[in-house]
């Protein structure tokens, strides 16, 4: 029996101001993504940090040769960064990885069993989540409303998802912000695909907030699901 064709995983890691955890993160990628299994690639989006976040990235990069760096000379939040981590995989399927290293590798290894085709394989944290009551409950409302919007009943839309690169690559997405991954599965769903939602542990940040709990982030979440709500009534 022939061996089997490692699968080639693009998984981008959007990094602002996150000099104290992003070198833990991408090397705990290295460390648990066995090569024998997936072809790792990481391409490290600086979004305009100031904390020396973008030296360190050059650094990673220069060290491993399974990364690579992009630099954005200001910053322009989340949603433009994940697209165009998105916009440079070369990998058959593509996921995301925070540099906080609040998910840990150990997650993302588990869901690599279930990729296969025309699966969306996710993560969540529903019952294992130690953020702040108010961090939850944002959370939570968040989830109930996409639902409600989409009719889908996940658990979760921000976890650890593996789409098929070049479907997702092709796909005229209107949001901007966080509710991207929501607007990604909810459009890949209504084209017939199932989803897989498995487990895992969050972690606790290392060090800041989370950028989703901004106002700025705020307002753009409700913009994009306004935009959802819209695509939905129309059928798209």
């Amino acid at each position: 029996m022939p061996p089997l064709t490692p699968l080639t995983l693009s998984v981008c890691v959007p990094a602002c101001n996150e000099v104290e955890s992003l070198q833990g993160a991408v090397e705990d990628l290295l460390k648990q993504v066995a090569p024998s299994v997936v072809r790792l690639e990481i391409v490290i989006v600086d979004d305009g940090s100031q904390d020396g976040t973008g030296p360190l990235a050059d650094a990673l990069a220069a060290a491993h040769p399974e990364v690579r760096v992009l630099h954005h000379p200001r910053n322009v939040g989340f949603g433009l960064s994940y697209r165009d981590g998105l916009a440079a995989a070369t990998g058959e399927w593509f996921t995301y990885f925070p540099a906080d290293h609040e998910n840990v590798a150990a997650e993302l290894v588990q869901a690599i069993p279930h990729v296969q085709p025309g699966v969306l394989v996710t993560t969540h944290h529903v019952s294992t989540d130690p953020r702040p009551w108010s961090r939850r409950w944002l959370s939570r409302t968040y989830t109930f409303l996409v639902n409600r919007i989409s009719g889908l009943g996940l658990h979760y839309y921000n976890g650890l998802t593996f789409y098929p690169t070049a479907v997702l690559q092709a796909m005229p997405l209107g949001a901007n912000g966080f509710l991207m991954q929501a607007e990604a599965m909810v459009r890949l769903s209504r084209r017939g695909y199932r989803v897989v939602q498995l487990e895992y542990p969050l972690g606790k940040r290392k060090s800041g907030c989370s950028a989703a709990v901004r106002l700025p982030a705020l307002r753009q979440a409700v913009r994009d699901c306004l935009r959802i709500w819209s695509a939905g009534r129309r059928g798209r």
